[in-house]
């Protein structure tokens, strides 16, 4: 009984990375024209590295999800919230460092972190409420 929960759990956050990688996905391929034409070639590295930035802390984010899912319902708000918060803390982090770093054009990439970090949440919120559903 313990294995099939287990199991159940990869399988959805499997699924949740899929979907997460699918909505930016679907950010880049609506943004790229955009992106080229307003801000040049160097706008583009900035849209992948924002997009890229916010597909990752999504999926580490999702991580406390399945790794507690055997906690009480009680527990599950606060799992909730601890994953919000890793979300965020690596989005801010990475994207500070990426800004400091000066490797990467600032304007793009912030607004490409806000749009992708944005729309990820979307998925990141469901994700939670399915898998509390589901346990």
């Amino acid at each position: 009984m313990h294995e099939a929960g287990r199991s159940g759990s990869s399988r959805s956050y499997l699924r949740f990375v899929a979907l997460l990688t699918v909505v930016a996905a679907g950010l880049l391929a609506i943004g790229w024209v955009p992106t080229r034409n307003l801000g040049g070639p160097e706008a583009i590295s900035g849209m992948l590295l924002g997009c890229g930035l916010s597909l990752l802390a999504g999926i580490v984010g999702g991580l406390p999800q399945v790794a507690f899912a055997h906690r009480a319902p009680r527990d599950r708000g606060i799992l909730a919230l601890v994953s919000l918060a890793i979300r965020m803390g690596l989005t801010l982090m990475g994207a500070l460092a990426m800004v400091l770093s000066g490797l990467v054009a600032p304007r793009a990439f912030l607004l490409w972190v806000a749009i992708s970090y944005l729309s990820l949440l979307v998925v990141d919120v469901l994700f939670v409420l399915a898998h509390n559903r589901e346990n």
